[in-house]
């Protein structure tokens, strides 16, 4: 048998199909044109929905996944219709298999559905910083199966669809690319907290990042066993997805103000009383 032979003999033969090495070869080579020249399109659609029609990225975005994923779909079936498999039949088949292991296939199936919501609901967008259970971080990609984050540590955390609509989501950034953030001073008794309230307002106004409307607000939020405890509240275009960064920044000129100003920071002190007379 030469080589020409052994690539177009059958090894499965049934009365729906026949596969021989070349027909695996060419289902190979279709499906990665498929896949490649979806990919293209995705592509070219984001940018020209930015570039041209001047349409929001995040929408883009989920345009060009959709488009993608039809074009993955529709190739399919051109695909297998090309290599002589009757769709069909193929359909049959999957439905009586779906019977059989429809429960282990239901979150698949969930996740499927819920990709497809969060790509047209536009809750939650490429870009956005969203807050899940005990993660949080930067939507990088909305796939049909799951949603990429990559956390303020630089991780990548890869949550199923199927949680983001199941569960309470904090979206900072959904109606405008500003949030709030907060830090804690104690300051001594001593101190006016009228004064001290001032202060603090001050140096967020000064600090950079800090929005001047809303205004910065120092509150007194409580009086503890050392110290009075106030709660600077400011908002923020430039550190939406860097809190943490704001706030030490706030803190290291709250702290610089008040030194400057005599305003040491308070600590715990203990009184001891003793009781009864010296020891020998």
């Amino acid at each position: 048998m030469n080589l020409a032979e052994w690539l177009f003999e059958p090894f499965i033969k049934t009365r729906a199909l026949e596969v021989s090495p070349f027909s695996i070869l060419k289902f190979l080579v279709l499906g990665g044109l498929l896949i490649l020249a979806a990919r293209l399109v995705k592509n070219n659609v984001r940018k020209t929905l930015v570039n041209r029609a001047g349409v929001e990225d995040g929408v883009a975005y989920a345009v060009s996944r959709i488009c993608y994923y039809i074009l993955i779909l529709g190739g399919a079936f051109a695909i297998l219709h090309e290599m002589g498999i009757n769709v069909a039949s193929l359909a049959t088949f999957a439905g009586a298999l779906g019977v059989g292991i429809g429960l282990g296939l239901q979150g698949i199936a969930r996740n499927f559905v819920s990709g497809l919501i969060l790509l047209l609901g536009r809750t939650i967008r490429q870009g956005d910083r969203i807050e899940l259970r005990t993660v949080s971080g930067d939507v990088q990609s909305i796939s049909l199966y799951s949603t990429v984050l990559r956390s303020p540590e630089d991780a990548d955390i890869v949550i199923p669809n199927s949680m983001i609509l199941e569960e309470p989501v904090i979206n900072w950034t959904l109606q405008d690319r500003r949030r709030l953030v907060a830090t804690e001073v104690q300051v001594k008794y001593e101190e006016d907290p009228v004064i001290v309230k001032e202060l603090l307002e001050a140096v967020a106004r000064r600090t950079p990042g800090v929005l001047e409307n809303p205004t910065p607000d120092a509150r007194l939020k409580a009086f503890g066993d050392h110290a009075l405890v106030f709660r600077l509240l400011v908002w923020t275009e430039d550190y939406v997805f860097f809190p943490n960064k704001l706030i030490s920044e706030l803190n290291y000129a709250i702290l610089a103000e008040l030194n400057s100003r005599g305003m040491a920071l308070p600590y715990p002190t203990q009184v001891i009383h003793r009781i009864g007379g010296e020891e020998n």
